[in-house]
């Protein structure tokens, strides 16, 4: 019996270690777990703020380049327009010089007949009527007079067009309509 008591006594104990190697096992494995849930946790917090740095610093970076392109395309515009102002200005002045040295050599008379005559081969006035009566004197007289009356006047003769009435009158510029002139008294013989 005491060998049994002694073999039944092992036993227990082979039993009782067996379960605390088991035991240990069990807690050796669940750090293992745990350790490496806490590495893979830290891994992928790293990689997010990584990621998010990243991308931060390709929108400011975009962002930079949106602003200097705009910048750039605000400083041609203005560059352009610039340009295209001073341009306006030297040919309005070498325009106004070329006038008056024009006046200087002609005379006032003749610089606004050669004035008509360019806007006249630009297009810019109407010399054929749309519809035109005449009596008496010659259609030319009338036109010729009608464009004196006005450069006397002081009036614009760009855009210079018919009234549309025939006998009543042009319109010349944006102004008011001008009557015809009155045909010319007939020659004497």
């Amino acid at each position: 019996m005491q060998g049994q008591l002694a073999s039944a006594q092992v036993s227990v104990e082979i039993n009782h270690n067996q379960a605390n190697a088991r035991a240990e096992a069990a807690r050796g494995e669940a750090a293992y777990v745990e350790t490496t849930a806490k590495a893979e946790a830290t891994r992928v917090e790293v990689m997010g703020r990584a990621e998010a740095a990243r991308i931060e610093s390709v929108g400011r970076a975009e962002a930079v380049k949106v602003q200097a392109v705009g910048a750039a395309e605000a400083s041609r515009t203005e560059a352009v327009g610039l340009a295209e102002a001073k341009a306006a200005e030297a040919l309005g002045l070498a325009r106004a010089e070329g006038f008056e040295a024009q006046k200087q050599a002609l005379g006032e008379m003749a610089t606004a007949l050669v004035a008509v005559a360019n806007a006249i081969a630009e297009g810019k006035i109407t010399v054929v009527p749309e519809v035109l009566v005449t009596g008496g004197g010659g259609s030319v007289d009338g036109l010729a007079a009608t464009l004196m009356r006005n450069l006397v006047h002081g009036g614009s003769l760009v855009g210079a067009r018919n009234g549309g009435g025939g006998a009543s009158g042009a319109v010349v510029g944006d102004g008011p309509a001008v009557p015809p002139a009155p045909p010319a008294p007939p020659a004497l013989n």
